[in-house]
């Protein structure tokens, strides 16, 4: 199989999200009949999440699309970090992204732990987040 496909026209809608294991592609409709559309490959962020100059473990990690621009795909996602405090999103579209720690269950630190991030497809990008104490 060569991966072409045919999409009929669907009325109402601005953008088409193409969702693939090898990647990804946003596109208006009307440009759906008159090229060839050609997937983005994911992009990766990796890092660390640390409180008082250690790995945070079991931390819960979320991303999500910075900029709501008509070319970059919404999305969302959540991970937690592992035993050393480490995490990773492994297929996030390209674009501007906010990672951030939301404020921990037990009180002891606060949401400053956040970044915006320029996602490059294919590429990964490294972000260190350091939980601060409540002051």
């Amino acid at each position: 199989m060569n991966g072409a496909f045919h999409i009929p026209k669907i009325d109402g809608i601005e953008r088409l999200e193409l969702v693939h294991p090898e990647g990804w592609a946003n596109v208006p409709p009307d440009a759906l009949s008159t090229v060839v559309v050609r997937l983005q490959p994911w992009g990766r962020i990796n890092g660390l999440v640390q409180f008082d100059q250690r790995g945070l473990p079991g931390v819960e990690v979320r991303a999500f699309q910075a900029r709501n621009q008509p070319e970059q795909m919404l999305f969302e996602f959540t991970v937690k970090t592992d035993a050393d405090g480490r995490f990773e999103f492994s297929k996030l579209p390209a674009g501007r992204a906010f990672v951030f720690v939301p404020p921990l269950a037990d009180g002891s630190g606060t949401n400053r732990a956040a970044q915006e991030v320029l996602l490059e497809p294919g590429q990964t990008t490294r972000v260190n987040l350091t939980i601060s104490a409540h002051p």
